[in-house]
């Protein structure tokens, strides 16, 4: 075996080894969750009327709570079917992090009365999802 290819295989395992066995199936049900919540914090963002930003930021807020959470509202529906995100990620997951921040956004951002400030709290909600969601698209 040459040099070189020992030192590919030296960093091949190195690489392997030191990435955490079981983290992306530990978050694959939270990621759901967060996603659709991304998705509805894109319609937001993308939404010209005040009404629009604010039902689709209470889908993403209904997404990242789930059922029992704080700021879930039945009469906007549930599109994660009780699941928040908040309540599947691991405790120490980053993406957990990502998810408290963008809630309390979400719940700042519903309750605006004017399309601007809602729709900036819209673009952060996405912003703050995106973070998290981009290495996994």
């Amino acid at each position: 075996m040459s040099s070189r290819s020992r030192l590919i295989r030296a960093v091949v395992s190195t690489v392997v080894v030191s990435v955490p066995l079981g983290v992306a199936a530990e978050e694959r049900g939270g990621m759901l969750e967060m996603t659709r919540a991304d998705q509805f914090a894109h319609a937001a963002a993308r939404a010209e009327q005040l009404d629009d930003v604010r039902v689709n930021l209470q889908h993403a807020l209904n997404c990242l709570v789930g059922r029992d959470g704080d700021g879930f509202r039945a009469e906007a529906s549930d599109e994660c079917h009780g699941n928040g995100a908040l309540n599947t990620l691991p405790a120490q997951s980053v993406n957990r992090i990502r998810v408290r921040k963008a809630i309390q956004l979400a719940r700042v951002g519903v309750t605006f009365h004017d399309f601007l400030p809602a729709h900036y709290t819209a673009l952060a909600v996405q912003a703050v999802l995106d973070e998290g969601i981009a290495p996994q698209r």
